[in-house]
């Protein structure tokens, strides 16, 4: 039986290389990847089970998830997917969910989602995932301020990652704050739902340190989980 399983599986993801439908194409690479999940996990074979991981992190604005999305899929030699639901970058041609990271900021969606579904989109989206991060700051303001500042200075085209960050009060600060309490409102919603805590910015990054991550984290990392 567990060699037919096997074999089962082999056969649903070389059927999904006929299917020219987009989502009809993710459904069947889905199931093709449980089914040598549970091939894997019969029989122990850790390599089978380890190539179909897949880990999302959703996060809020100006949390550190693109530096923690590059850590977890270097070391993990997973591929990364970078903000695919930003309307300025366009919905990717996602063909399965296997062995990546993907991060997307909590209030990036596909164009064919309403906002008032963007929520539930989020949960369902966690579905086709193995593991899921779900990325705040406990300073809210500190996000704020530096959500703002990044907007600003992109708005007037003098925004460089590499520069020092000099705060200065900027005209769409209140808007931004109003904001980040909200979307941190939704992620706690999301945390509940799916009964995954929140990990946060402080926790996670030491900003004496050049390598930013925590040394324990940055060996956590190595394993894929935080």
């Amino acid at each position: 039986m567990t060699e037919i399983l096997g074999w089962i599986a082999t056969a649903v993801v070389l059927l999904s290389f006929t299917i020219q439908d987009m989502r009809r194409l993710r459904l069947m690479n889905m199931l093709g990847c449980l089914l040598w999940i549970g091939y894997g996990l019969i029989l122990m074979i850790k390599p089978v089970i380890f190539v179909n991981m897949s880990i999302l992190i959703i996060a809020l604005p100006r949390t550190g998830s693109s530096e923690l999305g590059r850590r977890l899929s270097t070391y993990n030699k997973f591929k990364y997917e970078f903000e695919p639901f930003n309307p300025s970058v366009g919905l990717p041609p996602l063909s399965d969910f296997k062995k990546i990271v993907l991060k997307t900021i909590i209030f990036h969606l596909p164009y064919y989602i309403k906002e008032e579904n963007r929520i539930n989109w989020l949960i369902e989206l966690t579905k086709n995932f193995d593991e899921v991060v779900l990325l705040s700051r406990k300073n809210l303001t500190d996000c704020a301020e530096s959500w703002s500042y990044l907007n600003y200075k992109k708005k007037q085209k003098s925004f460089k990652s590499n520069q020092p960050y000099l705060w200065e009060k900027t005209p769409n600060y209140e808007i931004a704050l109003e904001n980040i309490i909200k979307w941190n409102k939704e992620l706690a919603f999301v945390s509940n739902e799916l009964n995954i805590p929140i990990t946060y910015y402080e926790d996670l990054y030491d900003i004496n340190d050049k390598n930013r991550l925590r040394k324990g984290n940055r060996e956590d990392c190595k394993k894929k989980l935080l």
